[in-house]
């Protein structure tokens, strides 16, 4: 089990996908606002100030966005490390149970006692 959630976890912490998506969205966001602002700068009226200022914080919160997927990576990372050391705990405890007999050979019979 601890290895199978160090694995998830260190995918996760390799996947990039939202910090992409966040980039992209960021660059759509920051256009839109920017078209807008000339729109109402060319034509009076066109687009109203307070349009004008939900895209500007609309493209703020995509730029935010990016931040937030970075740092969420970030932290995959340290949850992949700390499953890490989960399985190595594991391991060590599974090791300290494991019984082994000083020589090679079957079992035949358990006597009850």
């Amino acid at each position: 089990m601890a290895s199978l959630e160090h694995r998830y976890a260190a995918e996760k912490a390799l996947n990039d996908v939202d910090v992409r998506y966040s980039q992209i969205a960021a660059k759509f966001a920051e256009a839109e606002y920017l078209k807008n602002k000339d729109a109402a700068r060319i034509v009076k009226g066109a687009v109203t100030d307070i349009d004008i200022e939900r895209l500007n914080l609309a493209w703020q919160k995509e730029v935010l966005a990016i931040e937030q997927a970075k740092k969420d990576r970030l932290l995959s990372g340290c949850n992949a490390e700390a499953k890490e050391a989960e399985v190595e705990a594991a391991d060590v405890a599974i090791a300290r149970r494991l019984v082994k007999a000083p020589i090679d050979g079957l079992v035949a019979q358990i006597n009850a006692q």
